[in-house]
């Protein structure tokens, strides 16, 4: 595919061009992809890599898919359909309310409305609002008398005058994660925000998939991996006002939800203590993380008794790539969302199935195979009683 990848040399937080490998791998395959069980469709995979800026403490992708592959009409997430992204989504929205504190907004903006699961919450908060992502393009529509949703990737707003009203907030649930340059996309939504317009933004974080040995998010579609050090570079090179950050423990092991102002950065809160990962940290947690998987598959062959796994997860073509298997050793992948049931994931060996279509459970195995959801899973396993119960990781 001629031009559907390209290497990036540069840090999109602070610009800088000295970035060392974390680690490489070949051929990963896409996500976010549900495919008819049989199918011969066999979807393209990249080579792969992860950068670190010594500098800032960023992780960045090596290789940027084109997104015109990344997301087209069979890129699937949708919030409201996913249990973790319903429950991350509830908890920024009460971030937003702490933050916001009450206060009403003419014109609030959200960068990567998905199919409107926040957007619908905040409705009180502004006197017009307006939702962009790409999954409405050439579907422009009034959702409802004062929220306006465009089909649009945010660099598309750069010339655009489809905003009437200056927005005074801009939220943003797990999309800039998804945007090539980081710093330069924030830069353009600062100069059409207001004056002193606040930055609500959460993104998977550096720092906590680093400490919880959680590589197997690294996959195409992310391409920035906030830490909290190059959070706080990113923030001060758009000369903005810091003003708070937390974490969401039970989303993605801790994701990074962070305010700041279009403001004098001089008038800051008291800003966070941090220490930068170090390359040579992340390095290590790799061989660790490929280590723990090569294990994990050498016991899971040798069981002689039927091993199921229990998530058909999107990601999960990500974690059987480091594992160095197609996962053919599992007799099928449970799962509880019909809409998956008889179809297949790229690069797994293995149908979908519902748990109606196991006859005992006293009689399997189960492995966990959607780690981001590994404890309600925990939690259903222990009512349903498989024979053996098993974890890939040690960390959840």
């Amino acid at each position: 595919m001629k031009n559907s990848c390209k290497t990036i040399t540069t840090c999109y937080v602070c610009g800088g061009a000295n970035l060392d490998i974390a680690f490489e791998t070949k051929a990963m395959p896409l996500t976010g992809l549900y495919l008819p069980e049989g199918s011969k469709d066999k979807p393209p995979s990249f080579d792969q890599g992860l950068n670190y800026c010594a500098n800032c403490g960023h992780g960045q992708l090596k290789n940027i898919v084109s997104s015109e592959i990344l997301y087209n009409d069979t890129y699937v997430h949708r919030s409201s359909k996913s249990v973790i992204s319903t429950s991350g989504n509830d908890y920024f929205h009460k971030y937003i309310r702490k933050i916001t504190g009450g206060h009403k907004y003419e014109s609030i903006l959200e960068v990567g409305c998905n199919d409107l699961y926040l957007i619908d919450r905040i409705q009180d908060l502004g006197d017009s609002l307006i939702g962009i992502d790409p999954i409405w393009k050439g579907k422009d529509h009034f959702h409802n008398k004062k929220t306006q949703i465009l089909g649009r990737f945010i660099e598309e707003l750069r010339a655009s005058s489809e905003i009437e009203k200056r927005p005074d907030l801009v939220i943003s649930a797990h999309t800039f994660e998804h945007v090539e340059d980081l710093f330069d996309q924030l830069k353009m939504l600062i100069s059409l925000a207001s004056d002193n317009c606040l930055f609500v933004i959460e993104m998977p974080c550096f720092d906590t998939m680093v400490k919880i040995g959680r590589y197997d998010q690294v996959f195409h579609q992310h391409l920035q991996y906030l830490s909290l050090s190059s959070m706080m570079h990113l923030i001060n090179r758009l000369e903005c006002r810091y003003i708070n950050h937390i974490f969401n423990y039970n989303y993605w092991g801790g994701t990074l939800l962070f305010s700041f102002q279009k403001t004098n950065p001089a008038s800051s809160h008291e800003k966070p203590e941090f220490e930068n990962i170090g390359l040579a940290t992340v390095k290590k947690g790799f061989m660790s993380f490929l280590e723990l998987l090569r294990l994990a598959h050498e016991q899971l062959v040798q069981l002689d008794e039927p091993c199921y796994g229990f998530g058909a997860a999107q990601m999960l073509p990500v974690l059987a790539h480091h594992m160095e298997s197609d996962l053919g050793f599992l007799k099928a992948l449970i799962d509880d969302n019909d809409e998956r049931v008889g179809k297949c994931l790229p690069g797994i060996d293995c149908s979908i199935v519902a748990p109606s279509q196991i006859k005992n459970f006293s009689d399997i195995a189960v492995v966990v195979t959607a780690l981001d959801s590994m404890r309600p899973i925990l939690r259903r396993l222990l009512d349903l009683s498989p024979r053996r119960l098993l974890n890939p990781i040690n960390i959840f």
